[in-house]
C-alpha cells in the first residue's frame, strides 16, 4: 500500500490519508471540546457563590433591620459569609466542570469501542510512533492497551492525544524521516489479525 510511494513526502502523505480515513481527528480534540465546559462551569460557580452569599447577606440584614442584631454584628456575618460561599462556589464548579468533561470523555470512550473493535487500531501505528518520536510513556500504555483489547483501562483523553499526535506530527513540517522499514512494520500491524 505505502511501499511503493518513493519520496518521503509521499509516504508521510499516505500515513496521513490512512489516518484521516481511519478516524475523525477532530471529534478527538479533547482539549478543545473540553474548554467550553470549563468555562460554562467557572459561571456556574461563581453564580452559584454570589446565591449563597446574597441569602446570607439578606438574612444578616434582616436581622439587623428587625433589631434582632446589633451593627457590628451585621457587619461581622456579612464578611463571615463569604468562607461558606466560595466553598459552595467552588464544590459547584467542580461539579459542573467533571459533569461537563465527562460528557466529551464518555463520547470519545464511545468513538474508542467503535474504532478499536476486537483487533485493535491504535497500537499498528507503533512502527509510526516509533518513527517519529511520538512514543511516550502515555502512547506505549495506549498502544499495550490497544493490543491487548483491554480498552477499559485506556483513558480517553490518552487515547485522543496518541491519535492527535500521530497526526499533528504527519501533517507538520517537522523533519521526521520514515524509513522504508516502518512501512513495511506498519503494512505488517495492518495485515495481522
Amino acid at each position: 500500500m505505502l511501499g511503493k510511494v518513493k519520496s518521503q513526502r509521499q509516504v508521510k502523505k499516505g500515513l496521513l490519508r490512512h489516518i484521516e480515513d481511519n478516524f475523525d481527528v477532530r471529534r478527538l480534540e479533547y482539549k478543545r471540546r473540553a474548554t467550553p465546559a470549563r468555562h460554562r462551569a467557572k459561571l456556574v460557580g461563581v453564580v452559584v457563590a454570589f446565591v449563597v452569599y446574597s441569602f446570607g447577606f439578606g438574612l444578616a440584614y434582616y436581622a439587623w433591620k428587625t433589631g434582632a442584631t446589633i451593627y457590628e454584628t451585621y457587619m461581622k456575618f456579612t464578611w463571615i459569609f463569604m468562607l461558606p460561599s466560595s466553598v459552595v462556589g467552588i464544590f459547584a464548579y467542580m461539579l459542573s466542570s467533571n459533569r461537563g468533561e465527562y460528557r466529551v470523555a464518555k463520547d470519545i470512550m464511545d468513538y474508542m469501542v467503535e474504532k478499536e473493535g476486537e483487533a485493535g487500531l491504535v497500537w499498528r501505528y507503533e512502527p509510526v510512533l516509533e518513527a517519529l518520536g511520538q512514543m511516550n510513556a502515555t502512547a506505549r500504555l495506549v498502544v499495550d492497551q490497544s493490543r491487548a483489547g483491554d480498552l477499559a483501562r485506556i483513558e480517553p483523553e490518552d487515547y485522543a492525544a496518541v491519535v492527535r499526535g500521530i497526526y499533528e506530527a504527519l501533517s507538520g513540517g517537522e523533519g521526521k524521516s520514515i524509513s522504508a522499514e516502518v512501512v513495511e512494520a506498519f503494512e505488517h500491524n495492518l495485515a495481522a489479525v
